[in-house]
């Protein structure tokens, strides 16, 4: 079982703040906000905030988007957006996640943009994440089928983009 190694309190604002909770896992650190899992070097301030001029109808990140949830989580911890999340925040987030720790790198996408330039730099994927958080990530995908009732009224930013 993962150990709590710190509370971190954030001001948003004069009346409001975030509490995070910190941990070490088998394989590196990883902070739990609104139940999700995050790798320690994702910015905070992504998960608070949705890129400028987001349409609010579609979905966006890891609590709303299913190919963010199946393609942007590596050993049970969310390490990035999917491709087509990060297309819509105009790769300033990364290039988009295509599954197990991948990242897209073909020439739609711009180098300096990926994760492992901006947030990732000084990180190996052998050093993110926790062996039992993946175990049950992969239990969670294959009982719930990454179905998740909060998508039904809105739109996935993957139903609106050709690949």
């Amino acid at each position: 079982m993962e150990t709590e190694v710190e509370t971190i309190t954030i001001p948003i604002n004069d009346y409001h703040e975030v509490i995070i909770y910190k941990y070490k896992g088998t394989n590196g650190e990883y902070y739990t906000l609104n139940g999700i899992n995050y790798d320690i070097n994702f910015p905070v301030e992504w998960i608070l905030h949705k890129p400028k001029d987001y349409p609010s109808f579609i979905t966006f990140g890891p609590n709303e988007c299913k190919l963010c949830i199946k393609n942007g989580y590596y050993k049970g911890v969310f390490i990035g957006y999917c491709k087509f999340c990060a297309r819509f925040a105009n790769y300033e987030r990364g290039n988009g996640f295509i599954g197990n720790g991948e990242e897209l790198s073909d020439k739609s996408v711009n180098d300096k943009n990926s994760a492992w330039n901006l947030y990732l730099q000084a990180v190996e994927l052998k050093n993110i994440g926790d062996n039992k958080l993946e175990e049950e990530y992969v239990l969670n995908m294959t009982n719930n089928g990454n179905n998740d009732e909060k998508n039904i009224n809105r739109v996935n930013a993957i139903d609106l983009m050709d690949d």
